[in-house]
């Protein structure tokens, strides 16, 4: 196979698309030959087979884009037999009738409850469509695969764990946005505060949008207001490369997420052998019987959940996640359904 990749970042040090570079890597196991078209190029360490093409530049407006986008496309074709989009719909709307006219097998990975213009359109040109979960792409389709995530295991397994000494190590990880829900986060540890609980609390992530700044800014105001503000660390956005380490020092995930799809974020902290606690309804099936799944935010059933996860070995939930959302079990289903 020689596979094409259609993705926004190739940049391992990205603090949301880091993971990617994994994939890539990966694929290329499996690929003859990978070329990987992108929007940004930052640091990467790739096989030799891979090739990396930024089709974006300083000032290029989205027309300029496209137009850089089909010419690679087109340019390329000989070097490529099938093709995976990741998450950018928008290429197979722009390629689509042209790759199916070439021959070329296409491939779409997305997860989101969105569901857009370029969405439907994209499903109509695509051949196949890979998810997470099936709460994770919302248009009817028989075209759709449930994969599960790609996370990879070894890695966030093989960082040493550091061991609890008294105080409960919470931690978060995440856009800091409305939806990830992190001020109701503060509003469950001021129960426990208020029991008389011991802990920590560290925020990793960073502001992608003005309403995610001015989100920001609200969640400032309110950990200062905290007796406790001394225990809360906003570390701001981290390389993906370093989160292991972090999780490594971690007892609890908190992820009170209303997007409703399977959130990478916990599966990378039940791979470090951090026990989640969480509102996403993705999660259900997997952590309600544990009671580490809340069917809410509110204060008191989120702090009960946390002392619940105090107690909850991690050692089940390390195996799922190896078992059913590994990267290298991901990538060569994913890759054996496309050709």
């Amino acid at each position: 196979m020689k596979l094409l990749i259609c993705t926004q970042v190739v940049d391992q040090s990205d603090p949301a698309l880091g993971f990617f570079h994994d994939w890539i890597t990966e694929m290329s196991k499996h690929c003859e030959r990978v070329v990987v078209t992108c929007l940004r190029e930052g640091a990467h360490n790739l096989p030799a087979n891979v090739e990396v093409v930024k089709i974006n530049s300083l000032g290029l407006g989205r027309a300029g884009r496209a137009c850089n986008f089909l010419y690679v496309a087109l340019g390329r074709r000989n070097d490529y037999t099938h093709v995976l989009v990741h998450m950018n719909p928008e290429y197979v709307v722009v390629m689509g009738a042209l790759w199916r006219a070439m021959g070329k097998k296409v491939g779409l990975w997305y997860m989101h409850k969105s569901v857009t213009i370029s969405l439907r359109i994209a499903a109509l040109f695509a051949h196949d469509i890979f998810t997470g979960s099936k709460e994770s792409f919302r248009l009817a389709t028989p075209k759709l695969h449930v994969m599960g995530h790609g996370i990879n295991t070894e890695q966030f397994a093989a960082t040493l764990r550091m061991p609890r000494q008294g105080m409960l190590r919470i931690i978060t990880v995440g856009r800091l946005s409305q939806s990830k829900g992190v001020v109701e986060m503060l509003e469950a540890l001021d129960v426990l505060h208020a029991r008389g609980t011991q802990f920590e609390f560290t925020i990793v992530g960073s502001s992608a949008t003005e309403a995610d700044k001015v989100y920001a800014d609200i969640l400032s105001r309110e950990v200062a207001k905290r007796a406790y503000k001394d225990q809360v660390h906003m570390l701001g956005g981290i390389a993906h490369a370093e989160l292991p380490q972090y999780l490594a020092r971690s007892d609890i995930f908190l992820n009170l997420s209303r997007t409703g799809s399977l959130d990478k974020a916990v599966l990378e902290a039940m791979a470090s052998g951090v026990v989640p606690v969480t509102s996403n309804e993705a999660f259900r099936p997997i952590l309600e019987v544990q009671r580490l799944w809340v069917p809410s935010t509110d204060a008191q059933q989120v702090a009960a959940a946390i002392l619940v996860a105090a107690e909850t070995d991690s050692a089940s939930l390390q195996i799922e996640v190896r078992e059913h959302h590994s990267l290298t079990r991901l990538i060569p289903a994913m890759l054996g359904i496309l050709q």
